[in-house]
């Protein structure tokens, strides 16, 4: 479950770097979404007898590889600088779309997550789940915020999604390890 941190962190951090038209993401996305693929597809060869999981894991296999290609061709078109040469409202929409894909990559992560837990209450589920509320929010009034050209309150609401995606890798990283603990219970 590590994993799922790691790729998270590739999905919820942007650091890019760009010359003129042309920019440059060292955190690419697809990077994250094929970590995504690889960890469901993990997780699914060891359980396979959790019918919820495996319902959210198919779905998940699905939304991962289909959010892998997109970011891949949104990270080419702005490596090659074509998403600037198209305007502002290209980069606005190929952000939009990159931050809903993220958004429904964090809720297939709960659904993943409630699958495996079941009644047992071992994982962060409900404030994982109270934290993509908040992120939804902060980035709905982002994109508002910037639609009627309010940059001071779109970089707050920046500012707070950030401290958001922090929280929830935090919550990820400790139901990794209670994951991690009670797996390796089990096989013992």
């Amino acid at each position: 479950m590590i994993k799922f941190v790691v790729a998270f962190i590739f999905i919820l951090f942007d650091v890019v770097l760009g010359v003129e038209n042309i920019q440059f993401d060292l955190l690419p996305d697809f990077i994250g979404y094929a970590i995504l693929v690889y960890g469901v597809w993990r997780m699914q060869k060891r359980h396979g007898e959790t019918p919820d999981f495996q319902a959210a894991a198919k779905q998940g296999l699905l939304l991962f590889v289909v959010s892998a290609v997109i970011t891949y061709i949104c990270c080419l078109l702005d490596l090659y600088g074509i998403v600037s040469d198209l305007g502002v409202y290209a980069a606005w929409t190929a952000a939009l779309v990159t931050d809903i894909l993220g958004i429904l990559a964090i809720y297939m992560y709960i659904r993943l997550l409630s699958g495996l837990q079941g009644l047992n209450q071992r994982f962060q589920v409900k404030r994982i789940n109270t934290l993509l509320m908040v992120k939804v929010l902060c980035t709905a009034c982002q994109y508002v915020a910037i639609t009627f050209a309010v940059s001071e309150f779109a970089m707050t609401f920046q500012i707070f999604e950030m401290v958001v995606n922090l929280m929830l890798l935090v919550y990820m990283t400790t139901s990794a390890f209670t994951y991690k603990e009670k797996y390796m219970q089990n096989n013992a």
